[in-house]
Order: C-alpha cells, then sequence, then structure tokens
C-alpha cells in the first residue's frame, strides 16, 4: 500500500469530521518496514480520541490484511 492509497482509505473510512483532508508522510524505510506519520485533525477538538480510535482501525485492517505490521 502506498501512502497515496492509505490517504484515499483514511478519506472514505473515517467518520469524524475532518478540517482537512489526512496527510500522510514517509519518515523511514528500514529494511521491510515502512514508517509514515499520519496527520489529522478533527472539526471538533473534543472528538480528537475518536478519530485517534478511527485512524487506528483502520491502519491496523489494512497493514494485517496485507500481511504487514504496524508500529
Amino acid at each position: 500500500m502506498t501512502p497515496g492509497d492509505l490517504q484515499e482509505t483514511l478519506e472514505r473510512s473515517l467518520q469524524t469530521p475532518l478540517r482537512d483532508a489526512p496527510r500522510i508522510t514517509l519518515e523511514e524505510l528500514d529494511g521491510d518496514e515502512v514508517v509514515v506519520r499520519i496527520v489529522a485533525t478533527p472539526l471538533v477538538a473534543a472528538d480528537g480520541r475518536q478519530l485517534a480510535s478511527e485512524l487506528l482501525e483502520v491502519v491496523s485492517r489494512e497493514t494485517t490484511s496485507s500481511g504487514a505490521g504496524a508500529r
């Protein structure tokens, strides 16, 4: 999965309203591991916890289904 694919998946999957589209930044390549930074800001600050849970759920689902692990 590319960072662009992940961004599209997040945009389709997240239910919490966002200020802007999520941003995915490639941080590090280390052998078979890829480290990315995901920045997503909820429209309402109080929704931050819900948004974090949704992000982790999507990333976990996508990395598990592709046989990779998340860090």
